[in-house]
């Protein structure tokens, strides 16, 4: 890094990859493009990788990411993350000193499966797995007349699942809710309980970036059921979400909050800037696929950018300019 340079690194997932937006659309490009306004000689590295999270992002900065001598690291936290922290984990093979070496999907708790090892490499397996066995998975857990009536009133199998209630383990409940941190405080229990796992990592990825002296920003963001009820209005379905609400229970991002001012990690919400500035007919989130329009994206930028705790970090490197 030359040292006229203020390199940050964005590391996230899809979101912070960029889904369903161009290059120059980006949450990492709007940051940089800020910082540039402001004649700061900026360089945002976007290192988005769709469904990782702090585990997979903790390996990704120890070994690929603090070579790049960064200033400042964001991490842009997605309410997903907390599933993918479990489900990557499972799929983690360590050396001999404890150490994860890389993430295998034909991995389960450190040992091979046969099974997933077949799906992965074969289109047939893959076929009879998603057609069949994850079918059966489904029926087993609701019982044959839930699941019958679900497909009936043609709802999701996955989505009465996760709404079941108290026939269904937590463990269950965690295996198919990739939504899970989105419940609030009705799953506040389970919550709290996985999250231990992932505030683990994005602890280890503070010490990391502690020890190389780099400053680190932890970021939240809403899904679209927080910022208006035609927001995401065809997923929802998949996931068991009403139709037309616009959600306020805003627990996941208390525990964020918390969790951050307890272990002195910077930390930057940026749900209430979308909400304060979000325009009457202006779509940010696609119906379908969840993930933010160009004009979300710009929000979340914006809302970190316009933030005190990102003013205060660029000012440490250069007293001098002005981001007002």
């Amino acid at each position: 890094r030359p040292k006229d340079v203020l390199r940050v690194i964005a590391v996230g997932d899809s979101f912070t990859f960029g889904v369903g937006a161009d290059d120059n659309e980006t949450i990492p490009y709007n940051i940089e493009s800020y910082l540039r306004s402001k004649s700061v000689k900026a360089e945002v590295i976007n290192a988005g990788v769709g469904h990782s999270s702090p585990i997979m992002q903790y390996v990704n900065l120890k070994n690929i990411f603090i070579n790049q001598e960064p200033n400042l690291v964001i991490l842009l936290f997605d309410l997903t993350d907390l599933w993918d922290d479990w489900h990557s984990e499972r799929m983690a093979v360590y050396d001999k000193a404890g150490e994860i070496v890389r993430f295998d999907p034909t991995f389960v708790d450190g040992k091979r499966s046969f099974w997933l090892t077949a799906v992965n490499y074969s289109a047939f397996c893959k076929y009879i797995n998603d057609k069949i066995v994850r079918s059966f998975k489904k029926m087993k857990h609701l019982g044959l007349k839930n699941y019958s009536q679900a497909i009936k009133e043609k709802k999701r199998a996955k989505a009465a699942i996760i709404n079941s209630g108290e026939n269904i383990s937590d463990e269950t409940v965690l295996e198919y809710d990739g939504l899970l941190m989105m419940r609030g405080r009705d799953k506040k229990d389970l919550i709290d309980k996985q999250f231990v796992r992932t505030a683990k990592y994005i602890l280890s990825i503070r010490d990391l970036l502690a020890e190389k002296g780099v400053p680190f920003i932890l970021v939240s963001y809403p899904h679209g059921i927080y910022v208006a009820g035609d927001e995401w209005k065809d997923g929802r379905v998949t996931w068991g979400f009403e139709a037309g609400k616009t959600y306020d229970d805003y627990y996941a991002f208390e525990l964020l909050a918390n969790f951050a001012n307890e272990n002195k990690i910077n930390f930057i919400n940026t749900l209430p800037y979308f909400l304060e500035n979000k325009k009457e007919g202006v779509k940010y989130f696609f119906d379908f696929d969840g993930h933010m329009m160009p004009a979300g994206y710009k929000m979340v930028a914006d809302g970190v950018i316009n933030n005190n705790v990102f003013k205060g970090v660029i000012k440490r490197f250069m007293p001098y300019i002005d981001l007002e």
